[in-house]
């Protein structure tokens, strides 16, 4: 070893001493503010005329910006607008929960639908749950990447009572989330079966107000036996929900998520 081995030894120490320092001061930099982002998603087709932007994208602080999780949220019926309704109700539950620890801070993004959406068969046709990352990831501030893994598809109430869209067709499709959340939404065999095309765990609640004979349902959800546990593949009744149809069918919405996010997207 030469006399100028220690200080070519030391000299590499502190480079790379600094280049992990910095990286991590960058990553908190990035991470460290809330950003919100809107952006087009086949608005020609959902939207009324003159409304644009119809995706809509809330990047949290603390997020892992390298493999980011995602949430997306579609919406119920919606004739009087306004875009991206009920985001703000997923986005608390979210923060309340990531606040608290108990899941893994995500991107919460939605699409929105106010052309011909007042009624649940009629929202999201032909959902395409990939196109719709694909645009939430395009809208995104660099640096910030959607983990395709760890995908959550969460829908309300309409959001998932079209046979041929919605989370139906979004849960089918060529991207498979980690989990698919139904909460409230049409409950009967035909949907059941319908979620036969996908590979992924079902959490579907409904609450008590909103009487309906969910058997069919339940026994065609044991075809999904080999891509979750039990918990994973049978519907939740919630009691106590507001006072009649109108306010649990919207009390329903944060109590369920309560329930079904640390499930599927705890901090590790």
């Amino acid at each position: 070893m030469t006399k100028h081995a220690p200080r070519k030894l030391l000299a590499m120490v502190l480079t790379i001493t600094l280049m992990i320092a910095f990286a991590q001061f960058a990553v908190v930099q990035t991470a460290s503010a809330r950003v919100t982002v809107t952006f087009p998603f086949e608005d020609a087709r959902l939207l009324k005329d003159g409304e644009h932007d119809g995706g809509k994208a809330i990047v949290p602080d603390g997020v892992d910006l390298s493999r980011a999780p995602l949430i997306v949220f579609l919406h119920g019926k919606n004739g009087r607008g306004p875009k991206n309704s009920s985001l703000a109700y997923v986005r608390s539950v979210v923060d309340r929960l990531v606040a608290s620890g108990r899941i893994e801070a995500p991107i919460v993004a939605s699409p929105s639908q106010t052309k011909d959406a007042s009624k649940g068969s009629h929202l999201f046709p032909a959902f395409s749950l990939e196109a719709f990352v694909d645009a939430t990831q395009a809208a995104l501030p660099a640096g910030v990447v959607i983990d395709r893994r760890r995908v959550i598809l969460v829908g309300h109430s309409g959001g998932g009572c079209n046979l041929e869209g919605g989370i139906v067709t979004g849960a089918g499709g060529t991207l498979h989330p980690r989990a698919v959340i139904a909460i409230d939404t049409c409950l009967d065999g035909d949907f059941g079966r319908a979620y036969h095309a996908t590979a992924a765990p079902l959490l579907a609640y409904w609450e008590s107000f909103w009487r309906r004979d969910v058997r069919a349902f339940d026994t065609e959800l044991v075809g999904l036996a080999a891509y979750g546990p039990p918990i994973l593949r049978r519907t939740r009744l919630l009691f106590g929900l507001g006072r009649d149809l109108d306010t649990a069918h919207v009390a329903i919405l944060p109590a369920a998520l309560e329930y079904a996010l640390p499930q599927v997207l705890a901090r590790n």
